[in-house]
C-alpha cells in the first residue's frame, strides 16, 4: 500500500517567471461565424507561412480591410496577440509579419470609422 507523502518531504513549487517576462495573451475571440482560418486566410489575407504573409503585406491596398466584419477592439486585440507572440518569440517566422498586417487592417477600420462619424 502507498504511504502518504511525509510532512517532511517538500513539495517543488512551480518556478516563477522573471518580473520582466512577457506574458502570454489569450487568443482573441471571434464572431461565432467566423473560424480563425477564415480571420486569417480569407478576410486578412495572410496566406500560408513566411511567404504567404510577406507577399500579402507587400500587395496592401488602400481599401482592403475597410469592410472586414471586425470591430476596431478585436482589430486590436488581435495585433496585440500578434505582438505578444513576437516578443515572446522573435524567431516565430509569421508573428512578425501578422501583426503588421493587422496593424494595415486597423489603421483602415479606425479611418474608416472616423470618416463615418465626421459626416
Amino acid at each position: 500500500m502507498p504511504q502518504p507523502p511525509s510532512a517532511s518531504r517538500t513539495t517543488r513549487m512551480p518556478a516563477q517567471p522573471p518580473a520582466n517576462a512577457v506574458r502570454r495573451l489569450s487568443v482573441p475571440s471571434l464572431p461565432d461565424s467566423i473560424s480563425h482560418s477564415t480571420f486569417g486566410h480569407a478576410m486578412i489575407g495572410w496566406g500560408v507561412g513566411l511567404r504567404g504573409a510577406a507577399q500579402r503585406l507587400a500587395n496592401i491596398g488602400s481599401n482592403d480591410f475597410r469592410d472586414l466584419p471586425l470591430t476596431e477592439m478585436q482589430l486590436r486585440r488581435w495585433w496585440h496577440f500578434f505582438r505578444n507572440v513576437h516578443r515572446i518569440n522573435p524567431k516565430h517566422p509569421c508573428a512578425c509579419l501578422r501583426a503588421e498586417l493587422l496593424r494595415h487592417a486597423l489603421h483602415q477600420c479606425s479611418q474608416k470609422h472616423a470618416g463615418a462619424t465626421s459626416h
